[in-house]
């Protein structure tokens, strides 16, 4: 029972003390099941609760963008190690685990179960450089830094030798 059935419930029970139990109760039976909790203690994936309802854009990793771009990119830097490694099978077997652990952290992976960002991956190396946005502040006539902020969140200071008047 979500917190909203729980209110429902409550309103419903008005002041019956065993009414308001039950629906205690049966909230404490349903977040049971939720991730962390007593019948999903390890957290995600937990055969008692459907983790994509937390992680919509991981409902169907093998249709999401970031996720085919990720792995595309992690395979392009497992042939150049394996190329690399002229026939050196300490080498290849060495390119398989980097290639293993990348992919987890690929956005969708088991480091990145929520997709972009991801703490273990860059996800501007995924996305095109026009998924960026340029802003400019010229606010109570006090100029700001242009600042470009990425896809995933991050910012950075562009044009920092730039300044910029308005004529009204």
């Amino acid at each position: 029972m979500a917190d909203e059935e729980y209110v429902k419930c409550n309103i419903k029970c008005d002041s019956d003390v065993s009414c308001l139990a039950s629906c205690y109760d049966e909230r404490a039976e349903f977040l049971s099941h939720c991730p962390c909790g007593d019948k999903c203690p390890a957290d995600c994936p937990c055969p008692s609760f459907d983790c994509g309802l937390l992680f919509p854009a991981c409902t169907n990793p093998n249709q999401n963008a970031d996720v085919m771009k990720c792995q595309d990119l992690v395979l392009k830097r497992f042939d150049t190690c394996i190329i690399e490694c002229a026939l050196n099978m300490g080498c290849i077997e060495n390119c398989e685990q980097m290639m293993e652990s990348e992919i987890e952290n690929c956005p969708c992976g088991a480091k990145c179960p929520a997709g972009c960002p991801c703490p273990g991956f860059d996800c501007d190396l995924i996305h095109e450089a026009n998924d960026t946005l340029l802003v400019l502040s010229h606010w109570r006539n006090i100029s700001r830094p242009a600042v470009l902020i990425g896809p995933n969140g991050n910012s950075y200071e562009a044009l920092d030798q730039c300044r910029f008047w308005s004529k009204i």
